[in-house]
């Protein structure tokens, strides 16, 4: 299995601080949303330069599973990225996915995209203990 290193959005002056922002309604973070765009925050990265590298990762994966199944570990700026592009969505509206969950998208011959599922987390619970199954 190959292994890559892609970055998550380049987030200037907030590279830490984006949730705590968020939950503190800093009046940026407020035109993020309104705007859907990551570069109303300073120094961050635009959305033609981030939409551009997440698109070539995407195209990079597909090329190099030649049709096979991809497992790509990202964070939740690179899921809301690919999956807007894939759904034609606004731009951050798939920000907010749970850590670890599982969102699938597929990828047809014909070179097309489809969101199967977004921010799976069933498999995220506790496994039952040994004394809660019934034998």
């Amino acid at each position: 299995m190959r292994s890559r290193s892609y970055e998550e959005v380049r987030l200037g002056e907030w590279e830490t601080t984006l949730s705590q922002r968020i939950a503190e309604r800093d009046p940026v973070a407020a035109r993020l949303f309104a705007e859907q765009r990551w570069d109303v925050i300073p120094g961050a990265e635009s959305m033609p330069d981030f939409e551009a590298r997440v698109r070539e990762g995407l195209d990079r994966l597909i090329t190099e599973a030649g049709g096979g199944r991809v497992v790509a570990v990202v964070h939740g700026g690179v899921i809301a990225e690919a999956l807007r592009r894939i759904t034609g969505s606004r731009g951050v509206a798939f920000l907010g996915a749970e850590s670890g969950s599982i969102s699938r998208v597929i990828h047809g011959v014909d070179g097309t995209w489809a969101l199967r599922s977004y921010n799976e987390t069933a498999h995220l619970r506790a496994a039952p203990q040994d004394d809660d199954v019934l034998g």
